[in-house]
């Protein structure tokens, strides 16, 4: 989703397209993703590995 009103960027969340996240997906880039309310979430492989150590 886009970002809202006092959210930023690398701080509450990383924003990116619907088409970026897709490849993403293609890619095996995330431990888990949903799509919640035609927008898409999810924990990129980078930050479970980062808080696994």
């Amino acid at each position: 989703r886009f970002s809202r009103k006092g959210e930023r960027e690398g701080v509450d969340y990383y924003f990116v397209s619907k088409d970026e996240f897709e490849k993403m997906i293609k890619a095996d880039k995330f431990v888990e993703w949903a799509l919640v309310h035609r927008d898409y979430k999810g924990t990129q492989n980078s930050i479970y590995f980062l808080l696994k150590g």
